[in-house]
């Protein structure tokens, strides 16, 4: 999954983790200088692979 959205919010990350998609990628500008909204989703997601094997966690990443 691949959102190019010029803002995110916790909402939006929450529900990405919720779908469990294989990879999530999205701007980092998106965060907007929120350094504890980049961690939280950072956590959100460590949170949603925790007992995953690794060819089944999520991948979370920032362009």
């Amino acid at each position: 999954m691949i959102c190019l959205a010029d803002a995110v919010t916790k909402e939006l990350i929450n529900a990405v983790a919720e779908a469990e998609p294989m990879q999530f990628i999205c701007l980092d500008k998106a965060f907007g200088g929120n350094d504890q909204l980049k961690a939280n989703a950072v956590q959100t997601f460590n949170a949603r692979n925790m007992g995953k094997e690794k060819h089944n966690q999520i991948i979370f990443r920032t362009v």
